[in-house]
């Protein structure tokens, strides 16, 4: 086998994010959820920093958000990092992952 200076590996840490306009069961198989997503993204955990990337839509819910938290807090994220593209411009964005729920 050829030498090589770079390895790409299968990825840990990524994971799909969607957004539901009403609370469900997170336990179910997705190709069984009937729920239509209100927003989309990529989230890639490096140490304690959520990456956010490729959002569709948005998630302007205080559950929504409470529920990130919590899901993050669970897998030792402290904070969250997007760009928010707005008219034209790309808003660099961070949020703290809080303590408690």
């Amino acid at each position: 086998m050829m030498q090589s200076k770079i390895r790409l590996d299968a990825p840990v840490g990524v994971f799909d994010l969607r957004v539901y306009p009403e609370a469900g069961d997170p336990a179910v198989p997705l190709a069984a959820e009937m729920r239509e997503p209100i927003a989309i993204a990529r989230v890639v955990i490096a140490g304690e920093v959520a990456h956010i990337s490729a959002a569709l839509g948005a998630m302007s819910d205080a559950k929504a958000w409470a529920n990130f938290d919590a899901a993050m807090r669970d897998m030792g994220v402290t904070s969250a990092h997007w760009e928010r593209h707005k008219h034209g411009k790309i808003l660099m964005k961070r949020r703290r992952i809080k303590t408690h729920g």
